[in-house]
């Protein structure tokens, strides 16, 4: 491991100049994982903190020539030991705020394998182990300290996904799969007093009002743009090749 920086100030406005930053990992449990499967980046606190889509692990990176150098890996299930165990955490973001590192999963489900090729396995998988949103307190050198993980249910009343059922945008998409526009979240920032989630899906019309005044259209297989007349005046929509109706929608 590498000995730990105390004083950050001055390199980190260095690195502010550097066209390429690196990260090493020498010395990281199952490096190739962990590499190959980075998805999230945080800098605060005077350091640099990465997470995988893959594994249980975190990292906490100190400034190091051209970049950052692994100083220690964590285990999530040291922090959050209630966590659900069988699979991957599936970590997406993370953020440092108010002497806390944020650490958030992608809340999203699969579909299973079909048992035989060309068709579609109709059933679902649940991944309990994907649903954390949670923190750790830093101690005054930077390092998470053991026994300060917070974070929502995993499942059931209080998670994340079930507060999420509550929001009309989304609750009709929690429970399709993240790769057939299911919930899938891949960001995570924190202002004072709120905590923002970015989506990777689902992807929603939100521009425009669900009350069609004018309801759909059957247009031709050759026709692929419809133009609806509201009271707000004309909406066009450029459909897909293959679409043959078209759902005109009142402008805001």
């Amino acid at each position: 491991m590498h000995s730990e920086t105390t004083d950050l100030t001055p390199s980190l406005a260095q690195l502010q100049l550097t066209r390429e930053i690196t990260f090493d990992y020498a010395g990281a449990r199952d490096i190739d994982n962990v590499i190959g499967n980075i998805s999230g980046i945080g800098i605060g606190g005077g350091s640099a903190w990465t997470v995988s889509d893959e594994g249980r692990t975190f990292e906490r990176l100190a400034v190091a020539d051209g970049g950052f150098a692994l100083v220690e890996q964590y285990d999530l299930d040291d922090f959050f030991p209630g966590l659900p165990e069988g699979h991957e955490a599936d970590l997406e973001s993370v953020d440092v705020f108010d002497g806390r590192l944020w650490l958030c999963g992608s809340h999203c489900r699969v579909r299973r394998e079909a048992e035989e090729p060309g068709t579609l396995d109709p059933n679902f998988k649940r991944r309990p182990s994907r649903h954390l949103l949670g923190s750790i307190a830093l101690g005054g050198s930077g390092k998470p300290k053991k026994g300060t993980g917070l974070a929502l249910p995993y499942t059931g009343a209080g998670s994340l996904r079930r507060r999420l059922r509550e929001n009309p945008y989304l609750s009709s998409f929690l429970d399709l799969p993240s790769k057939e526009n299911g919930l899938d979240i891949e960001g995570l920032t924190l202002l004072p007093n709120r905590l923002l989630l970015g989506l990777r899906g689902p992807v929603t019309a939100t521009q425009w009002s669900s009350r069609c005044r004018a309801g759909p259209h059957r247009l031709p297989m050759t026709s692929r743009t419809c133009i609806c007349s509201t009271s707000a005046g004309s909406v066009c929509a450029t459909l897909p090749d293959a679409t043959t109706t078209c759902w005109c929608w009142q402008a805001r």
